[in-house]
């Protein structure tokens, strides 16, 4: 069994992270590459695979005024603990840690 666990972390960062707030701003969270992100531990519990990982991410805010030029601000986060939960080899879920607090 091979599963790509950085396809399954954009899925679930598109998924969970991807917001509208409001009708003219939108954030999201991405990485660069694959280096941007270090698989730390794999566990299994039950039929469940626990991948924790540390990523270097950008959050990334579009901001449409006037719908002419969006403008755009990016973030870095850095050193963000997370946990990817996959089942059946899919993803089931994703939890980013920010300031200790689970999100």
């Amino acid at each position: 069994m091979s599963i790509d666990y950085y396809s399954l972390i954009d899925e679930g960062l598109s998924k969970k992270y991807l917001k509208q707030v409001g009708p003219v701003q939108e954030i999201e969270l991405t990485y660069n590459n694959k280096d941007d992100i270090s698989i730390k531990d794999t566990k299994l519990n039950g039929d469940i695979i626990e991948v924790e990982f540390v990523g270097n991410f950008n959050e990334i805010k579009t901001i449409n005024y006037d719908n002419t030029k969006p403008t755009i601000i990016i973030t870095k986060l850095d050193c963000i603990n997370g946990t990817l939960f996959i089942e059946n080899e899919k993803y089931l879920d994703i939890i980013l840690e920010f300031d200790n607090e689970a999100i």
